[in-house]
Protein backbone atom coordinates (compact mmCIF):
# COMPACT_ATOMS: atom_id res chain seq x y z
CA UNK A 1 0.00 0.00 0.00
CA UNK A 2 2.81 2.42 0.86
CA UNK A 3 4.53 1.65 -2.44
CA UNK A 4 1.38 2.52 -4.38
CA UNK A 5 0.97 5.81 -2.51
CA UNK A 6 4.63 6.67 -3.09
CA UNK A 7 4.33 5.81 -6.78
CA UNK A 8 1.23 7.96 -7.21
CA UNK A 9 2.80 10.83 -5.26
CA UNK A 10 6.00 10.64 -7.30
CA UNK A 11 4.04 10.57 -10.55
CA UNK A 12 2.04 13.63 -9.51
CA UNK A 13 5.14 15.56 -8.46
CA UNK A 14 7.10 14.73 -11.61
CA UNK A 15 4.06 15.36 -13.81
CA UNK A 16 3.47 18.70 -12.12
CA UNK A 17 7.05 19.82 -12.63
CA UNK A 18 7.11 18.80 -16.27
CA UNK A 19 3.77 20.43 -17.09
CA UNK A 20 4.87 23.97 -16.14
CA UNK A 21 6.11 25.99 -19.12
CA UNK A 22 9.76 26.95 -19.04
CA UNK A 23 9.97 30.72 -18.65
CA UNK A 24 13.64 31.52 -18.93
CA UNK A 25 12.99 35.05 -20.24
CA UNK A 26 10.29 37.58 -19.49
CA UNK A 27 7.39 38.30 -21.81
CA UNK A 28 8.68 41.86 -22.39
CA UNK A 29 12.13 40.62 -23.42
CA UNK A 30 10.57 37.95 -25.66
CA UNK A 31 8.44 40.63 -27.36
CA UNK A 32 11.50 42.84 -27.82
CA UNK A 33 13.40 39.96 -29.44
CA UNK A 34 10.49 39.21 -31.77
CA UNK A 35 10.17 42.87 -32.79
CA UNK A 36 13.89 43.12 -33.54
CA UNK A 37 14.20 39.78 -35.32
CA UNK A 38 16.87 38.67 -32.86
CA UNK A 39 17.31 35.43 -30.98
CA UNK A 40 18.95 35.05 -27.60
CA UNK A 41 22.01 33.58 -29.31
CA UNK A 42 22.37 36.34 -31.92
CA UNK A 43 21.90 38.98 -29.23
CA UNK A 44 24.49 37.34 -26.99
CA UNK A 45 27.13 37.01 -29.71
CA UNK A 46 26.64 40.64 -30.77
CA UNK A 47 25.29 40.05 -34.28
CA UNK A 48 21.87 41.51 -33.45
CA UNK A 49 20.69 44.40 -31.27
CA UNK A 50 17.26 44.02 -29.63
CA UNK A 51 16.75 47.78 -29.27
CA UNK A 52 16.67 48.15 -33.08
CA UNK A 53 13.83 47.14 -35.37
CA UNK A 54 13.98 44.07 -37.61
CA UNK A 55 14.63 46.28 -40.66
CA UNK A 56 17.43 48.19 -38.93
CA UNK A 57 19.11 44.94 -37.86
CA UNK A 58 18.89 43.63 -41.43
CA UNK A 59 20.51 46.83 -42.70
CA UNK A 60 23.31 46.56 -40.15
CA UNK A 61 23.92 42.93 -41.13
CA UNK A 62 24.02 43.92 -44.79
CA UNK A 63 26.45 46.74 -44.03
CA UNK A 64 24.08 49.39 -45.30
CA UNK A 65 24.02 52.62 -43.42
CA UNK A 66 20.62 54.24 -43.44
CA UNK A 67 20.81 57.82 -44.56
CA UNK A 68 17.83 60.03 -44.68
CA UNK A 69 17.40 61.96 -47.87
CA UNK A 70 16.37 65.50 -47.17
CA UNK A 71 14.95 67.50 -50.06
CA UNK A 72 16.96 70.58 -50.90
CA UNK A 73 14.90 73.70 -51.35
CA UNK A 74 16.64 76.34 -53.36
CA UNK A 75 15.52 79.87 -53.24
CA UNK A 76 15.20 81.70 -56.52
CA UNK A 77 15.28 85.46 -56.62
CA UNK A 78 12.67 86.90 -58.93
CA UNK A 79 13.37 90.39 -60.11
CA UNK A 80 10.98 92.61 -61.99
CA UNK A 81 12.44 95.02 -64.51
Amino acid sequence: MNKKIMMVATTLVVGGIVSFPASAISQAYRAQLEKSGCTQVSEADGTCRPELTRKQNQQVKAGVKKTRRVPVIRSVAITHD
